[in-house]
């Protein structure tokens, strides 16, 4: 069985169209867990009523304080029955077939993977990022600029693999990349098949989590550094290091702290920190 987990936070309406994907699913193997990260508007009703009409899959819904997304992934798992786990964010939906491929593609995997790696495609059907030529590639997290591997994909776990590593939650901070977990497996070594396949129709949204992604890395800093040095303890390719120090320092330097700091924070040198930093400052003045 599949746990679809889905965090809502304001999306009343947005949600309707993921709820009637699942309905639509070609195989009914699955459970779906909402969990309300604190809601303001009437999507707790809205959820009751999709768990009151619906007998072909169970539906079981959860209430928290307002604590960010990474909390209410926390929250999802500890409840999740399902032997694969899937994040599918509330105004995104899934392909009709995606429950049966994922279930297909899990037939055939070693159990010593983390999960598999489907596609997120646009409404228009174009695949989000880029990929490689064939069906499938076996690679760790840190490997995906290697086989050119770029953009949001739809990971699904093993349920048991996702227990063993809870997201960290950091003091006064609602906001932490699910990239850390994902760079976490990959640095002990755990690999995903990325497949060819799509699973997840993503709808970017304006005021959603990837339209305000620099706001939210300056006002959860804890969480900017945590991800920085998780990233940088994997064996990424040389752009990729350098891009992340880069990245980080900049946020580092908006918030005026100073270069010894930050490159104390991510256990960098200080010149590189600084070359990072420059190189990537001058990269955003090209752009």
């Amino acid at each position: 069985m599949v746990t679809v987990f889905t965090p809502v936070y304001n999306r009343e309406k947005e949600i309707v169209k993921l709820y009637e994907s699942l309905c639509r699913q070609t195989v009914k193997d699955f459970e779906w867990i909402v969990v309300d990260d604190g809601s303001k508007d009437n999507v707790w009703n809205e959820l009751q009523k999709f768990q009151a009409e619906t007998q072909d899959f169970p539906i079981r819904i959860y209430q928290q304080n307002n604590a960010g997304k990474h909390t209410a992934i926390n929250t999802g798992v500890k409840y999740a029955s399902g032997e694969y786990f899937v994040i599918v964010d509330s105004d995104d939906f899934m392909v009709d077939n995606a429950i049966e491929t994922i279930i297909s593609e899990f037939r055939n995997l070693p159990s010593n993977y983390a999960g598999i790696g489907l596609q997120r495609i646009a409404p228009d059907g174009n695949v989000i990022g880029s990929t490689f030529q064939g069906e499938y590639v076996d690679a760790t997290t840190c490997d995906r600029p290697k086989y050119q591997i770029e953009g949001d994909k739809a990971e699904v776990f093993y349920t048991a693999v996702i227990k063993k590593y809870p997201f960290p939650v950091f003091e006064g901070e609602k906001f932490l990349s699910e990239a850390c977990v994902w760079y976490k497996m990959s640095h002990d070594g755990l690999l995903i098949r990325w497949i060819n396949k799509p699973a997840v129709v993503c709808e970017y949204l304006e005021g959603g989590l990837t339209d305000n992604s620099e706001k939210l890395a300056l006002n959860n800093f804890k969480g900017s550094t945590y991800k920085a040095k998780v990233m940088l303890q994997c064996n990424l390719p040389k752009s990729t290091r350098m891009k992340t120090i880069g990245n980080y320092v900049y946020l580092g330097r908006i918030k005026n702290i100073s270069f010894t700091e930050l490159a104390n924070n991510i256990d960098v040198p200080l010149y590189k920190a600084f070359l990072c930093f420059a190189l990537c400052v001058l990269k955003k003045k090209i752009k």
